[in-house]
């Protein structure tokens, strides 16, 4: 089974970084820990210095493979790499003063701890405040929604009364045209049968009164 670690530590620091600052390369990170684990000055480049500290930050064992004898330039390492690095060296010549450094160390993550704390308080208090402000903004959107429906129904409702009122009119009008037709058609028919009528009573009245002069 090929192993990517035996090859990378057999390539020079300047090889090494090459394959640590390419996105592209598949052991990319595996370059970094060794230029970490053996104190290189390419560490500390710009490239990869933020991921090299992450990885000490993340994982001090890293560290146990350093050799301070070896890389006399290792003290030059940014940040968090400079200090775990110069105190993994002289570890052993500090066991007598392991009490304060405790102590120190006690006091500088109660410190962080209390930062922690309160970035944690800050940070919700503020996640609070966002979400209230985006609940407000969607019932404010949603309000406004509601209301543009609304006002559309209503704006529906009138226009379809509207209709309904002209309607009505329009069925009304209709209605007394069709009786004043009906009634001016019977109206007609009833003069006509009266006419009918006067005509015929005239007729026989024409009739009668030659009649009645003869018999007198």
């Amino acid at each position: 089974m090929h192993d990517a670690r035996h090859d990378l530590e057999h390539l020079p620091d300047a090889n090494l970084f090459d394959v640590a600052r390419n996105p592209a390369a598949v052991h990319r990170l595996l370059a970094i820990r060794i230029l970490v684990e053996r104190g290189s000055l390419y560490a500390g480049r710009d490239d990869i210095a933020d991921e090299a500290k992450q990885l000490v930050i993340e994982d001090p064992i890293v560290l146990n493979k350093f050799d301070p004898a070896s890389g006399i330039q290792a003290l030059k390492l940014p940040g968090v790499i400079d200090i775990l690095a110069d105190l993994q060296a002289k570890g052993a010549a500090l066991t007598g003063v392991v009490s304060a450094h405790d102590a120190a160390h006690s006091g500088r993550t109660s410190a962080l701890e209390s930062t922690v704390t309160s970035n944690k308080a800050a940070s919700n208090s503020a996640m609070r405040e966002g979400y209230a402000m985006l609940w407000k903004y969607f019932a404010r959107q949603n309000w406004q929604l509601v209301e543009n429906y609304n006002e559309q129904n209503r704006s529906v409702e009138n226009q379809i009364a509207k209709l309904r009122e002209e309607h009505a009119r329009d069925s009304e009008a209709a209605t007394a045209r069709l009786a004043l037709l009906e009634r001016s058609l019977w109206r007609k028919m009833a003069d006509w049968c009266r006419r009918l009528a006067n005509s015929g009573r005239a007729l026989i009245l024409r009739r009668a009164i030659p009649h009645h002069e003869e018999k007198q």
